[in-house]
């Protein structure tokens, strides 16, 4: 065995005991100090990573209105398809029109007000 000041090592098994300065002995091995290296290190980065907050810009704003105006498009349209009887296509060409047009009034997604299903 292999000593030093704070820590007794047992070349045989890897391990070696760690004593405390209040006395207490713990058993340990290098792979796992490494092990508890790494993980604070990444809690350490996360941590970092999450006092960032990314502001969405204008092109997210938009991208954004896009993809739910076309989710919104997509979800009705079944009332186009040949099938669908005339009355019902015409009460909705109104809604799709301004589902259409919402990126010429609108750019920020927190002021976008959609328009109503008939």
């Amino acid at each position: 065995m292999e000593g030093s000041n704070n820590h007794i090592q047992n070349t045989k098994t890897g391990f070696y005991e760690f004593v405390r300065s209040d006395g207490t002995v713990e058993l340990r091995s290098r792979k796992y100090d490494e092990l508890v290296s790494e993980i604070e290190i990444r809690n350490a980065e996360i941590q970092a990573s999450n006092t960032e907050f990314i502001q969405p810009d204008a092109a997210d704003d938009l991208r954004w209105l896009r993809s739910e105006r076309d989710r919104k498009l997509i979800e009705c349209d079944w009332t186009q398809g040949a099938d669908v009887p005339d009355n019902i296509k015409l009460a909705w060409q109104p809604y799709r029109q301004s589902l259409r047009d919402i990126t010429n009034t609108y750019s920020n997604m927190l002021d976008v007000v959609w328009p109503e299903k008939p």
